[in-house]
């Protein structure tokens, strides 16, 4: 898999050498076994999410870690990737050089955005961020009436477009771009015609999918790339039902597969397009170490393990000492690789019954992020 980078390997920049996934400046969050791209791909999104995408190659790079926490030096360790290319990136450390531009991003950073259905969460709180509220007249547009749902099942046949799979019991109807969102649609090049949510509300903006699907969609972490022969593209795991196509790089959905493209009509192309554009915009970016894990959840988490204030910090066999972050910590702290259960037989060992772990320290409350998972 392509681990996380970033820009610029003449200079010390954060570095996660426990991320299995790529990034070029905070610029992409891809997991290579449940995502292949090329070179070709990615330019190719990168024009798709900022028409102004700069040239760019990308070059493997070896890493080595430097004292400082999330601090890697790079080096160059082969030759540039053509931006033409179409053979899948290899598992490795990248970086991306822009001839035009060396010290620029090749696209527009722009980093945590929230999937639909985030977006319809916080809409729907009482104190809702400004740039996510929904006015209250169009809150009623997040479902779908009688009429569309019969004229979707109608068109569709009553089977996912997806899969295939036909049972009414099993398949239901979903918005590809919920109305509400409509600004989304103003991102996609020359259609900024849809200025109000009424406009997508209409069956060519929605799809049949296998309930168990129609989250995942929702979620933005599975789209239709309708720019590369409709390619299924999957962002994230998301369990069994999204086995067919993890790691694959041809797969199109059942409606646009070559026995079946002329049986059925589908959801509109530019609904899908919108769709997986801002697939793109949750997915594509972030991915970069600090994002991940900001400077108060590291010192957060430090607090957790007791290795600030005065109490004597956890035992090296207390399990929190097994999430990601708190390895890394641990080797920063302690400069020292962290050591394996067995390895710690000179450690005082810690036991449940020694003393009660308070509601900081509880350990089934704190994720790998140093969040409280029950907020």
């Amino acid at each position: 898999m392509l681990s996380k980078t970033t820009v610029d390997w003449r200079k010390v920049q954060p570095y996660s050498k426990f991320a299995q996934q790529i990034s070029f400046c905070e610029l992409l969050g891809l997991n290579q076994e449940i995502t292949p791209i090329s070179s070709k791909i990615l330019h190719d999104w990168g024009r798709f999410v900022d028409e102004d995408c700069l040239d760019f190659e990308i070059y493997p790079v070896t890493v080595e870690k430097c004292r400082g926490m999330f601090d890697y030096y790079r080096t160059r360790s082969g030759d540039n990737i053509p931006a033409d290319s179409t053979d899948i990136i290899p598992p490795g450390d990248y970086d991306f050089d822009i001839p035009s531009s060396p010290f620029s991003n090749p696209f527009k950073i722009v980093c945590g955005i929230p999937s639909f259905k985030e977006k319809k969460y916080d809409a729907e709180q009482p104190n809702s961020r400004s740039m996510l509220r929904v006015k209250p007249q169009y809150m009623p547009l997040f479902e779908l009436n009688d009429a569309i749902i019969e004229a979707v099942m109608h068109r569709d046949n009553v089977q996912c477009m997806v899969t295939g799979v036909a049972n009414a019991d099993v398949v239901t109807v979903a918005w590809l771009v919920p109305p509400p969102f409509v600004k989304v649609m103003q991102q996609l090049e020359d259609e900024s015609e849809y200025k109000d949510p009424n406009q997508l509300y209409i069956p060519g903006n929605a799809i049949t999918l296998q309930k168990d699907l129609a989250d995942a969609f929702f979620e933005n972490a599975i789209g239709i790339d309708v720019n590369e022969n409709y390619r299924v593209v999957l962002f994230r795991d998301i369990g069994p039902i999204g086995e067919p196509f993890k790691g694959a790089t041809n797969i199109r959905p059942y409606f646009k597969q070559p026995m079946n493209r002329d049986r059925f009509k589908g959801s509109d192309d530019i609904f899908l397009r919108g769709h997986f554009l801002h697939c793109l915009y949750v997915n594509f970016y972030g991915g970069e170490i600090t994002r991940q894990y900001t400077q108060e959840v590291v010192e957060r988490q430090m607090k957790i393990l007791r290795l600030i204030g005065n109490r004597r910090p956890l035992p090296h066999n207390h399990p929190l000492w097994k999430k990601e972050l708190s390895r890394e910590i641990y080797e920063y702290y302690y400069n020292s690789p962290y050591k394996s259960d067995d390895d710690a037989v000179d450690e005082d060992p810690w036991d449940s019954s020694d003393e009660s772990i308070d509601e900081m320290d509880d350990v089934s409350n704190i994720d790998e992020y140093g969040d409280d998972v029950n907020r």
